[in-house]
């Protein structure tokens, strides 16, 4: 927030991206994002813990749909001053998420549904994304594209 206060007082047009977990196809971190620490497990064949399983979950973004939006966004001609939150449309329940992860990964880990319930939020995308009218992709689809390449 200091960081986009100080943009609002410079004079050169910005647009400022709030990203959420970002996956990416090269560097994997397999504790960060939140996802990619489950998707390690996974494959491991380790327990799975989910907490808040019939939350939404859209709190994520690849650097596919990154790439796509800067190269959408740079060929506007008209960019408002501002920030946007960018992440994945469509949020899916936590829960069906896991299991089918699980299923494309033929992973025979144990999913635990934990009672307890954590913090939780699904990331809200500014109307501004739609007014440049550019189509995010769904949490779907960006799960399962990053998927498709680890399976590779």
């Amino acid at each position: 927030i200091f960081s986009e206060k100080i943009l609002e007082q410079q004079k050169f047009n910005y647009l400022s991206i709030r990203l959420p977990g970002v996956i990416s196809y090269y560097v994997n971190d397999p504790r960060r994002p939140w996802l990619n620490s489950v998707i390690n497990k996974l494959k491991n064949n380790k327990i799975v813990n989910i907490y808040n399983s019939e939350s939404l979950f859209n709190n994520v973004i690849d650097t596919i749909e990154i790439y796509r939006f800067i190269n959408f966004i740079m060929k506007k001609k008209n960019i408002k001053n501002g920030s946007l939150n960018f992440s994945a449309s469509n949020p899916i329940k936590i829960k069906s998420m896991i299991y089918n992860l699980k299923k494309k990964l033929y992973s025979k880990s144990k999913i635990i549904l934990k009672k307890r319930k954590l913090n939780h939020f699904i990331i809200l995308l500014n109307k501004s994304i739609y007014k440049y009218g550019f189509n995010i992709s769904s949490t779907s689809e960006i799960i399962n594209r990053y998927i498709k390449v680890l399976k590779k």
